[in-house]
């Protein structure tokens, strides 16, 4: 095909599952993010290769009767949807997980309803932002723009995030004014927000393995962290903890229970709205009433036994019903905790350290004393024997989806009932194609736990197909 021009127009004709944009060049596709259908815009290439074309949008030429002005200067790198009604956000993702499924799969039901999120703004517990200079060479937090690793958008407030997060970050953004910190040295800023103690921790990373750490005492803090992170890693993560003040941890009430996460340990984004969907998996769990689960209480930790440590367990006791639930993917262990009262014996896998230890504590703090905690990958640890004779399994995995072998056992675990959330419908179609041979849906819905932004939550609950 020949060389894109350096800005050309384009007519969107449609949104796409992950919410870009898609027209065409002289018939070219072309993806843009910021766009609704309708709307001919124009563009400048930004990722190209032979068959199709990724544009940043420069400027709106006609615009679609349901366009918003948008509230932020970065939301193409942070809620691109804003500018559309939420109503309208919502029928496109019913409409493209719709599509999504019909392509990859068959519908698990011939519709699906969805529940709206709590609140369309500051609903996000969690960001993290990165750094850049500004024409006067000052220190800003930034985001990557959108199809770049190299060019940054200045960050004044993040609408979609708890309006602590946007305080606490520009306060140490000026901290770090006044200590004349270069940019050379700093990776990443991490806020957390916690809805059940009103504070929130940060975690500064920073690429300098002999930074000098300094103290930051803000009310709003309940933990403050400064980490050495590998340069040579495209990501935040810890290499090593050059300074803690006060805790690493945060802690939440989903339901009736309290849960302990660290400042790197997936969490939900959106508790308040997570919990519509708990209470909604609760309501649909069906234990076998006549099949307690007789075997004694306890909690393990392999292969991560020299960090977790030893545990000693509570007398086993079980919960009010009966039968066997697995929680795979468990993370923090919030989906088995939260419905551990309507199962004898719940079983939570999770593979990650931190999680694993988050998940020990929490069955600690809620007093929990029928649940067993497995620590390691969900395809590696023994799925026959953990899944034999369970009557619901419940996953929740990352945006890859399951495993190709957890599939595969979950199908050959024939349980009574399954029951899938996930943060990614095209990995879950995927999935279902292979679920869908054993099982048949008796409920699907959608939960806007992200407005303003494409993404989306997808529960499926199936029960055995006779």
């Amino acid at each position: 095909m020949a060389k894109l021009p350096a800005e050309f127009e384009v007519v969107i004709d449609k949104l796409v599952f992950g919410g870009e944009g898609l027209g065409y060049f002289e018939g070219r596709p072309i993806f843009v993010v910021g766009v609704l259908p309708g709307e001919r815009v124009l563009v400048a290439p930004a990722k190209v290769t032979g068959k199709f074309a990724q544009a940043r949008l420069l400027k709106i030429i006609k615009p679609s009767p349901i366009r918003l002005e948008p509230k932020e200067t970065q939301y193409l790198s942070t809620s691109p949807w804003q500018i559309t009604p939420v109503a309208n956000q919502q029928q496109f993702k019913i409409d493209l997980v719709k599509e999504v499924f019909s392509k990859f799969a068959t519908l698990p039901l011939p519709d699906v309803a969805l529940t709206p999120s709590t609140s369309e703004w500051g609903y996000r517990n969690k960001m993290e932002f990165s750094f850049a200079v500004d024409e006067q060479n000052k220190l800003v937090l930034a985001f990557h723009q959108r199809y770049s690793w190299k060019r940054f958008v200045a960050v004044a407030e993040v609408k979609i995030a708890h309006p602590m997060i946007s305080t606490v970050a520009h306060k140490i953004l000026l901290e770090l004014r006044q200590r004349n910190i270069p940019l050379t040295v700093l990776k990443n800023l991490l806020v957390r927000y916690s809805h059940h103690q009103n504070k929130c921790i940060a975690a500064l990373y920073v690429v300098d393995a002999e930074f000098t750490p300094f103290n930051i005492d803000l009310p709003e803090l309940s933990g403050w962290l400064i980490v050495y992170s590998d340069p040579k890693s495209p990501i935040a993560k810890t290499t090593k903890i050059l300074c803690q003040v006060k805790s690493a941890t945060l802690v939440e009430q989903l339901g009736d229970k309290l849960f302990q996460y660290s400042y790197e340990s997936f969490f939900q984004v959106n508790p308040p709205s997570f919990n519509l969907c708990a209470q909604r998996m609760r309501e649909l769990a069906q234990p076998h009433p006549t099949s307690p689960w007789e075997g004694e209480g306890q909690l393990l930790s392999p292969p991560f036994q020299e960090t977790v440590g030893p545990t000693e367990s509570p007398p086993f006791q079980g919960g009010v019903g009966g039968g066997l639930l697995v929680d795979l993917y468990a993370g923090a262990g919030v989906i088995g905790m939260l419905l551990s009262d309507k199962y004898q014996k719940v079983v939570i896998v999770e593979f990650d350290p931190a999680g694993t230890i988050a998940a020990k504590e929490n069955i600690q703090l809620n007093q929990l004393d029928n649940i067993e905690l497995i620590g390691g990958r969900a395809e590696k640890e023994g799925l026959p024997s953990i899944l034999a004779g369970a009557d619901t399994v419940v996953v929740d995995p990352p945006r890859e989806g399951l495993h190709q072998k957890v599939v595969e056992k979950i199908i050959e675990a024939k349980s009574s009932q399954l029951i899938y959330l996930s943060c990614n419908p095209a990995t879950q179609a995927r999935d279902w194609k292979l679920l869908s041979t054993q099982y048949k849906a008796t409920h699907w819905e959608l939960f806007d736990f992200y407005p303003q932004t494409p993404h989306v939550e997808s529960l499926i609950v199936a029960t055995i197909k006779k």
